[in-house]
């Protein structure tokens, strides 16, 4: 009865899976097991109701007593490529393929052999397998020889391969992996108990049961089942079981055949064995709940160990967010939980730290959450998320209340970096807007300059050239002299004004570039400069601007101070940076005493507005350099 619901449960269960899951192969490998182990049963059933008192002349197919040859090459077959497919269809890498189609075709032979093997029936004695070729005795025995132990080593190997994919499994695939592990490890203890006590040898079928149970739930509804905390429960109850058993029997027995005079049990042993077992169950039961969890969860530090590990390592970490992050990685360690660092900035808690990342971070309620307070001020709070099913401990509370204690200048020096790193970004963002807005005046003044003042200029130019003719044409020599002179001087003056519109913010910088920019300021400088660029390319228009108005303010600081005899301007991008330098060979100054200007002040502006930083270099009778990297992406 015990097999015949096995092999009902397999082809039932493999027929769910099968439905529900119809592009993977596991649901119909169960169906396939089941319906072949039924039908070797159904077989052998028929052959010992009816073939065997009927002679050979039974109502039935003589076929069907055939299947029970079928059963030592195909199912090991089916169940190691169960093995090799479980759970995702597939083998665990390319190399397994081959092993999947040495499976299927070995099993395809051995059960081809078996199907037509001549002589009795192994089951039934007497009865010849009906579909046997005598002609091919002997190379169906040979065959069979070979391809069933092939099929069995098949099945190890199938079996080896699931353990391979569980070392490379991460996260829902190695949750599947753990209930086929559970119920083959549950299978292997009930075959132990069913041969070590022969009463106990049909619990070996229910082992069989897990097996089908295990691959569905894992296929079908992993996803609301967390495995470790059964595996946990059971092991509890195992040990439970154990320790009750050995402390009754030990206490009844082993005291009873000590003290009894007639042989027979004493209800007062049986009374102190019972008395024994309660007073001692909880002290056990908290023992095995912390040994399942170790097995399960693996080895937890205490709170000691953390707390110690925590204080020591702590000098290594000099960055706050690499402190916090270590603290919630120890104390998910000693929990088992997962724990995140919450910081408060502000009005605001911001997240710190993890002991998970990204989306791996779980969301929803916490299960404890513990303030971390310094000197009276609340600096951030820890939080803990445990597994499913499994409570909060008090060593868990002590642990969080310790940490909490350590973490409070830990987490007042990461406020105050959080609140440097706001602040700085605040300054960047300005000087990116005082930049801005400087730029903007420019190309105001430069609008206004080209429409208003040089318009104005050009056609006073043309009237004046206008007058001129008249004067020349009335015959006043003297007059057209005057307006001559006049037209050259309004043309100079146009000549000037537009001049001075490109420099407030040259259309040739935008239109090609940096070094065409500069090289055409090169032209009207009186001090000789030498301009070197390469390996440039174009960039924003921010970075451009920067580095273009910072050369000139440079420039600009050598004609007025340097009293130089040359000036050597050097553009180059290194890597992902544009690295420029103005040099001259002027009179120098000491640089750690000189006061800085408004026009070095302006070029730290705008170079740290893009994100560069500026140097400057100086001595006296040595020259000045000034020099910049700005990080750069090319346009």
């Amino acid at each position: 009865v015990a097999e015949s619901a096995a092999s009902a449960a397999l082809a039932c269960i493999g027929g769910l899976v099968a439905y529900r899951r119809r592009e993977s192969p596991i649901g119909w490998l169960l169906l396939a097991i089941g319906v072949e182990t039924g039908l070797t049963q159904l077989s052998y059933r028929y052959g010992l109701r009816y073939v065997l008192p009927a002679g050979m002349a039974a109502p039935l197919p003589e076929s069907l007593n055939s299947t029970d040859h079928l059963e030592d090459g195909l199912v090991p077959g089916l169940a190691g490529l169960l093995f090799l497919l479980f759970p995702t269809g597939h083998p665990p890498s390319p190399r397994w393929r081959p092993l999947t189609a040495a499976t299927i075709a070995v099993a395809a032979v051995s059960v081809a052999a078996s199907v037509v093997t001549s002589g009795q029936l192994a089951d039934l004695p007497g009865v010849v397998n009906p579909l046997g070729i005598r002609a091919l005795a002997s190379l169906t025995t040979s065959v069979r020889a070979i391809s069933v132990p092939l099929v069995n080593m098949a099945f190890i190997l199938g079996g080896l391969s699931l353990i391979a994919r569980w070392r490379r499994a991460e996260g829902v695939e190695r949750q599947q992996i753990k209930w086929l592990a559970a119920a083959a490890t549950l299978l292997a203890a009930l075959l132990l108990i069913g041969r070590a006590v022969e009463p106990l040898s049909g619990v070996f079928f229910f082992g069989v049961l897990a097996i089908p149970v295990a691959v569905a739930i894992a296929v079908l509804r992993y996803r609301l089942n967390d495995i470790d905390v059964v595996i946990s429960r059971a092991v509890v109850f195992g040990m439970l079981a154990g320790f009750v058993t050995i402390v009754y029997v030990g206490v009844v027995v082993g005291f009873g055949a000590l003290i009894s005079t007639n042989g027979r049990p004493s209800v007062l042993l049986s009374i102190v064995a019972t008395a024994v077992t309660a007073v001692a169950f909880q002290p056990m039961r908290t023992r095995a709940e912390h040994l399942a969890n170790r097995v399960v969860y693996g080895q937890r530090s205490t709170p000691y160990e953390v707390l110690a590990r925590f204080a020591e390592q702590l000098g290594d970490a000099t960055d706050p967010q690499e402190q916090l992050q270590l603290l919630a990685s120890l104390l998910s360690e000693g929990t088992g939980g997962d724990v995140r660092v919450w910081l408060r900035v502000g009005d605001r808690l911001r997240l710190t730290a993890s002991s998970r990342s990204g989306d791996e971070v779980p969301s929803g309620e916490v299960d404890r959450s513990v303030p971390v307070v310094h000197h009276g001020t609340t600096l951030g709070l820890l939080t803990l998320v445990k597994p499913a099913n499994e409570q909060v401990s008090s060593l868990d509370d002590r642990l969080m209340m310790g940490m909490a204690g350590q973490a409070g200048l830990v987490m007042r020096n990461a406020r105050l970096a959080a609140e440097l790193y706001e602040r700085l970004d605040q300054l960047q963002l300005s000087r990116q807007r005082l930049v801005a807005a400087q730029d903007d005046e420019r190309r105001r003044l430069e609008r206004d300059l080209h429409d208003g003042a040089q318009q104005q200029l050009v056609a006073l130019k043309i009237k004046l050239g206008i007058a001129g003719t008249l004067a020349t044409r009335e015959s006043a020599p003297r007059t057209s002299a005057a307006i001559g002179e006049l037209v050259a001087e309004a043309g100079e003056a146009v000549d000037t004004l537009r001049e001075l519109a490109h420099g407030i913010y040259p259309p040739l910088l935008a239109a090609e570039g940096l070094a065409a920019a500069l090289g055409a300021h090169t032209t009207k400088t009186v001090v000789p400069i030498e301009l070197s660029a390469t390996d440039l390319g174009r960039y924003s228009q921010d970075v451009e601007a920067a580095v273009y108005f910072c050369c000139l303010e440079a420039l600009q600081n050598i004609s007025k101070y340097a009293q130089a005899t040359a000036v050597r301007i050097d553009l180059t991008q290194v890597g992902s940076s544009l690295v420029f330098s103005v040099a001259d060979d002027g009179k120098g100054f000491d640089a750690a005493t000189v006061r800085r200007g408004a026009g070095l002040q302006n070029m730290e502006d705008r170079i740290g507005s893009v994100g560069g930083t500026l140097t400057l270099a100086s001595a006296p009778s040595a020259g000045c350099t000034v020099s910049g990297h700005i990080p750069v992406a090319v346009a």
